[in-house]
């Protein structure tokens, strides 16, 4: 190496400059290649524009090795941050092959890419909720704050789960109320699984009873039968709609604990609901009767009046018409059973419906009728269109047979059967058929002195169907083990025309056909 002169001053001055500014204990800067100051902000200012600086060149065998201090410490490892050299090894482990390199406290990285120094890893080793337990009402949210432990952990992320997202969801610690009941929130840490929990416990808001009253103010039953009363809450979603029944008159009707109503005796009783929440109270005066009026005809003493029609109407009017354009049955048109089901409040024209597939068997009671405690009860069962045609799931062929108790009518009284039926038929006369007129939509038979009034049906779909002046009523025969039973059907005449009134006989009908049992059909009783 050939140093001139000139340049080995200049290195003394430089050197003797440095040893100088250090023992005084002051920064200096150097500017190099040029008269020039130095950069404010740097120390070594290298000026030249036809130069450059050279790096050390070194052999680096791996870059997780610092290798230019021979078994360095972690401290003189964290020291050496920064320090910049130009690799030779194009083999180097875990390089990219020969170029500059540079220390980032733990490891070499090539020039370029990012240079983060990289830091321990801090594992987690737990974690908790700010509350254990939570009540949130229906609608609300409540927001739940993960701590990770320790603070300096490397990575806390957290998900977060819950137990039943039909009570309560979750989403970044935040709780939304879903419906009633009890949910278990789980937060764990993504290091380490650690988890904690809080259970949550959602209710539906308190809504008061301001009033009640019953679905009917009165109703009039026959000894031995039974009625169901509905009490009617306001507002109606009213949170408790618990209630307690009582009779002023036991001897002469009593009421269950959900307002089913037995008949025993002649007479008036009081039926009383009062609620649970605020003692209000709803009423209904039930007139029980006497055994019904019959009539004799076809070797059958016949109910003079539709089961369900009201015992203080004239049940063999002179004139008797039904308004069938408003669609709405007429007052001797009675309650509309499905086949096979006791009265408990479905036939009333006032009743509710209950959507869903056939009721199964235990779902039902001794008697093979609906359970009172099934949402079904008291309600007109409509199924979906594969479970439309009978209300059970297991057709019954046998709960209006004579020799059954289960039938609605009075007590001493029972459904006539298939054959009964077509008797009747066959006794009718076509004077009896032209008995129904444009003035009277009524079959009048023994002599005038009963009369069977044209009937509406009400469908799967739970409408009111007007089947034309025709008199259709359920037998207690049904086919058997099948989804049917047998109906009676009669009315006196059709025109070429389409129309229905005329005061020529033509093709009178009187049959006993099919009909599904899921059907709501008229009832006439007649006595055992």
């Amino acid at each position: 190496m050939i140093i001139s002169m000139k340049t080995t001053m200049k290195v003394y001055y430089l050197l003797l400059v440095l040893l100088l500014a250090g023992s005084a204990g002051v920064q200096a800067q150097i500017a190099i290649g040029s008269d020039l100051p130095p950069h404010k902000g740097a120390v070594l200012d290298l000026k030249s524009t036809n130069q450059g600086l050279l790096l050390p060149n070194v052999h680096l065998g791996n870059v997780n090795v610092l290798q230019v201090v021979a078994s360095p410490t972690a401290t003189e490892k964290t020291k050496a941050t920064g320090m910049v050299v130009y690799n030779t090894n194009a083999s180097v482990t875990g390089g990219t092959g020969a170029g500059i390199y540079v220390w980032n406290g733990s490891k070499w990285m090539t020039a370029g890419s990012s240079f983060i120094p990289e830091l321990p890893v801090v594992s987690v080793t737990g974690v908790s909720l700010d509350m254990e337990t939570a009540s949130i009402y229906v609608g609300s949210s409540e927001t739940l704050t993960a701590t990770v432990e320790p603070a300096n952990a490397t990575n806390k992320s957290v998900t977060w789960l819950t137990s039943n997202g039909s009570v309560a969801t979750v989403s970044g610690g935040e709780v939304t109320a879903v419906g009633p009941g009890v949910a278990t929130i789980t937060v764990k840490t993504v290091d380490g699984n650690k988890t904690a929990t809080c259970t949550v416990t959602v209710t539906a808001p308190t809504i008061a009873v301001t009033g009640v009253i019953m679905n009917r103010l009165t109703t009039s039953i026959y000894i031995g039968n039974k009625e169901k009363l509905t009490p009617l809450f306001t507002p109606a979603n009213a949170t408790n709609q618990s209630v307690t029944w009582s009779s002023d008159n036991e001897s002469v009707a009593t009421v269950s604990s959900n307002g089913v109503v037995t008949a025993h005796e002649a007479g008036e009783a009081i039926i009383k609901a009062q609620t649970v929440d605020g003692n209000k109270i709803a009423s209904c005066l039930v007139t029980v009767l006497p055994e019904p009026a019959t009539v004799e005809f076809a070797g059958l003493w016949w109910m003079d009046r539709n089961l369900g029609v009201d015992p203080s109407i004239d049940p063999n009017p002179e004139e008797y018409v039904v308004d069938y354009m408003s669609n709405v049955p007429g007052e001797l048109n009675g309650d509309l059973f499905q086949w096979g089901r006791q009265a408990d409040g479905h036939e009333k024209m006032t009743s509710g419906t209950y959507l869903g597939v056939s009721i199964s068997d235990e779902d039902l009671d001794e008697n093979g009728q609906i359970k009172s405690t099934h949402p079904a009860f008291g309600q007109f069962w409509q199924g979906s269109d594969a479970y439309k045609y009978d209300w059970r799931s297991t057709p019954s062929d046998f709960l209006w047979n004579p020799d059954n108790s289960v039938n609605p009518c009075p007590k001493g009284f029972r459904i006539p059967t298939k054959d009964e039926f077509v008797l009747f038929m066959e006794t009718i006369s076509d004077d009896d058929l032209r008995t129904l007129t444009t003035t009277h939509h009524a079959v009048k038979v023994a002599n005038g002195q009963l009369s069977f009034p044209t009937t509406f049906i009400r469908d799967t779909g739970s409408s009111w169907v007007w089947p034309g002046p025709s008199c259709i009523y359920w037998t207690a025969t049904a086919e058997d083990q099948n989804y049917s039973a047998y109906c009676a059907q009669f009315d006196p005449y059709y025109t070429t025309t389409g129309t229905y009134w005329s005061d020529v006989l033509f093709n009178p009908t009187k049959q006993v056909e099919k009909c599904w049992k899921s059907a709501g059909l008229a009832i006439r009783c007649v006595k055992k």
